[in-house]
């Protein structure tokens, strides 16, 4: 029974992040149309609009390609001017803001290495502990020992839901 409870709030969680994501995507659209703007517009203005979409965005959509596509711009093209404008490069700004809600996953919720892990698109968990120990200098569970575990929040909650 708990079970089917969690798949029904599970489900009910995708589908409002698919409507938040499809709202997010219309509002870019909407400042675009409002602004007139165009790919000759200050990249300050697209810089802008990346780091807002990608602190709202599920981690699996943040790809330089993602953006990239979303945004109208070449992958070469908007790493480059991102990196001008912000001087961080794209890839590691993408980077950070995972590991960035990987923390707060570890915690602030009660979910474990594995279901942050998929939450966060990686492929397994291994990997995800491989590259989150390169970042963080410790394993995402030492991580989380160290810190000292927050609280226990349900498992049904996830990033997209605390912020």
């Amino acid at each position: 029974e708990n079970n089917m409870q969690l798949l029904v709030i599970s489900k009910k969680y995708e589908q409002i992040r698919e409507a938040f994501i499809h709202e997010l995507d219309y509002g870019v659209s909407l400042i675009k149309m409002e602004t007139g703007f165009t790919k000759e517009d200050s990249i300050s203005e697209v810089c802008r609009s990346i780091q807002t979409y990608v602190k709202f965005a599920p981690s699996d959509k943040l790809h330089i390609s993602l953006l990239a596509k979303k945004f109208q711009y070449s992958e070469k093209y908007l790493s480059q001017c991102f990196k001008k404008e912000t001087g961080i490069v794209l890839k590691r700004y993408l980077k950070n803001e995972i590991m960035s809600r990987a923390k707060h996953m570890l915690l602030y919720t009660d979910f474990t290495v594995g279901e942050i892990s998929e939450q966060l698109g990686y492929s397994d968990a291994h990997s995800f502990s491989h590259i989150f120990k390169n970042s963080e200098k410790m394993s995402p569970r030492e991580y989380r020992k160290s810190q000292g575990y927050k609280i226990g929040i349900n498992k049904i909650l996830t990033w997209d839901l605390i912020e």
